[in-house]
Parts: C-alpha cells; sequence; structure tokens
C-alpha cells in the first residue's frame, strides 16, 4: 500500500515526531518508508491556499489535517485517515 503513496513533507514530519516522542529511530522509519516507495511531496503555495480555505468548512482539523486533504485534493486521490472527525469531509477514506 505505502508504494507510490504519497503525504506532504508538513505530515512526513509530524510522522518522524511522533517516532521520536515513542522513543523509536525516526531516520530508520523514515528511510523504510522511502525505500518501500513513498513520495514525499512538498507543500506548496496552492496547498497552504487549500488548507485556509478549508479552515472555513472545517475549523476542527489542524492545519496538517488541512495541509493533507489539500495535498490529496491537488493530485485528485482520496486522503486516507483513522480520524472519524474527518468523515464529513469530502475525498476522504476512513480506514477504520
Amino acid at each position: 500500500m505505502i508504494a507510490a503513496s504519497a503525504i506532504s513533507a508538513a505530515n512526513y514530519s509530524e510522522v518522524l515526531q511522533k517516532t521520536l516522542r515513542a522513543g523509536r529511530d525516526a531516520e530508520r522509519l523514515g528511510r523504510l518508508l522511502l525505500s518501500l516507495g513513498l513520495i514525499v511531496e512538498p507543500v506548496t503555495v496552492e496547498d497552504a491556499e487549500s488548507a485556509a480555505r478549508l479552515w472555513l468548512a472545517t475549523p476542527q482539523l489542524s492545519l496538517g489535517d488541512r495541509l493533507c486533504l489539500a495535498l490529496a485534493q491537488r493530485l485528485g486521490v482520496a486522503a486516507w485517515t483513522a480520524d472519524r472527525g474527518w468523515a464529513a469531509v469530502g475525498g476522504v477514506t476512513l480506514i477504520r
């Protein structure tokens, strides 16, 4: 599932941060994810503008969440999440 999946650089940073907070080796995890084909996309001006607009409809979502949604919109794909708070947002696939 990871091969050809994309994540914004901002969200990739969040993954590494949470890994460090759990006392794990974030550098190792990053290398593993990249070796499996994960694509880290830059946060563009378009993404930033989309995330700002998303705030009007979804003020409960964090900036990281909205950047994830903005990237999915830019790429024309569904955003995958386990966060049920995203259920009301279109273009989202809940994984549990």
